[in-house]
């Protein structure tokens, strides 16, 4: 389940949920309600839960520390340039993660 805003406010799902291929925008994902069978863990830090979660757009959950620390080591300091996700190396950006609810 994910929370969606707009700058118009809260997105209405239904249209969502009544097609499974419409795809969200991921600029208007605000927060992402995860459920697993099995606990978290950050594969950077090992931590378990990770402290702030954040998600990549490729679905990864990372403590907030750690992917920071791997987005400034692989894509600089100032965070200009993407750096390779460390589970399965699609680019991410700093501004594209997102808070996640474990």
């Amino acid at each position: 389940m994910m929370m969606i805003t707009t700058s118009a406010g809260t997105l209405d799902r239904r249209q969502y949920e009544s097609d499974a291929d419409r795809m969200f925008d991921w600029d208007d994902v605000i927060l992402v309600d995860m459920m697993s069978a099995t606990p978290i863990q950050c594969p950077i830090s090992l931590e378990s839960p990770p402290i702030c979660p954040q998600i990549t757009p490729c679905g990864h959950v990372y403590s907030f520390g750690s992917i920071m620390q791997h987005l400034m080591n692989h894509g600089g300091e100032q965070l200009r340039r993407s750096a390779p996700c460390p589970l399965c190396y699609q680019p991410v950006v700093a501004s594209e993660l997102r808070l996640v609810q474990v």
